[in-house]
């Protein structure tokens, strides 16, 4: 659903203290009256560093400075976690920990510092993974890996450039 027909539907029940916001800060995707009504202390961009889309856009970020939202993004905070009593909610930014979408060998890894359980992630089914949909490909432990449905697996670099895919600035395979 989008803002705007949340904005129709229910304007008076839209309040939040953290609000993640849409389509990694997209031009369209966090308004100023959708702030306005949401009114949130807290906004987290889940964003890739120098992605090829430019987000998050200025005109978003420009819209949550001035509702005064404090905003965290994963680009530059890396991992985001908000922890809630119920009353208070307390931010946890872990640094320079990249965690991979499909690691190299199925398990199951805990977080101690954060209790967080990631999942058993099926085995890499290759050693480069393609987008079929922006055409770029990636190294297994790359933080901006497509999504499942949109992948691509290759065994070497030269069949994903024979393929036409181009490489990731992000992890350069």
């Amino acid at each position: 659903m989008s803002e705007s027909e949340m904005l129709l539907q229910s304007p008076t029940q839209l309040k939040a203290d953290v609000l993640k916001v849409g389509h990694h800060g997209s031009r369209y995707s966090t308004t100023s009256a959708f702030l306005k009504t949401v009114s949130p202390k807290y906004a987290v961009i889940s964003v890739g560093s120098d992605n090829d889309y430019g987000h998050p856009h200025q005109e978003t970020l420009k819209a949550l400075d001035e509702a005064k939202v404090k905003v965290y993004r994963t680009d530059l905070n890396g991992t985001v976690i908000a922890t809630s009593n119920g009353q208070t909610i307390t931010f946890s930014i872990l640094k320079n920990v990249v965690q991979p979408r499909v690691p190299d060998v199925p398990k199951v890894t805990t977080a101690t510092d954060t209790g967080i359980v990631l999942p058993a992630v099926p085995p890499v089914q290759g050693q480069y993974i393609g987008n079929k949909n922006s055409k770029k490909f990636h190294r297994t432990t790359c933080s901006s890996l497509p999504a499942p449905q949109n992948r691509v697996y290759f065994k070497t670099r030269d069949e994903a450039v024979r393929a036409g895919y181009t490489a990731c600035k992000i992890c350069e395979p």
